[in-house]
């Protein structure tokens, strides 16, 4: 993976959120993982720096992370939190290529000179 650009804002609302919240990056990342592994979700280890980078370079991580960080902050503030509140919307992903639109084509159709042999391939 190449590095992000550097032209990223840092995510001012999920830095507010995590001050009032009184969370620390590594706190957050535990905080994460704890609540993934009680709903199952095993793959989901954030660590402090990967926390650093939402922060500080406005990285949105892959579902279901910003829902856990938005509900762990609303237990944490006493206000129910969207992940708009943090955000951490999709809207803030960079968007992914689209599909080539498929080519409407009609069927080939064999061409008879091309399906026979070539006259030297029967030869010896």
């Amino acid at each position: 993976m190449g590095r992000p650009p550097k032209d990223r804002a840092a995510n001012a609302q999920l830095d507010y959120w995590l001050r009032r919240a009184g969370f620390s990056n590594r706190e957050l990342a535990r905080a994460v993982t704890g609540r993934a592994a009680q709903e199952g979700e095993r793959h989901v280890h954030p660590d402090e720096s990967r926390v650093r980078r939402w922060r500080a370079r406005g990285e949105t991580p892959r579902a279901p992370v910003p829902r856990l960080i938005a509900d762990l902050l609303s237990e944490r503030v006493g206000t129910r939190l969207s992940i708009a509140d943090i955000g951490m919307t999709p809207a803030h992903r960079p968007r992914p290529a689209l599909a080539r639109p498929e080519h409407h084509h009609s069927p080939r159709v064999p061409d008879p000179e091309r399906t026979h042999a070539p006259p030297h391939a029967n030869q010896r």
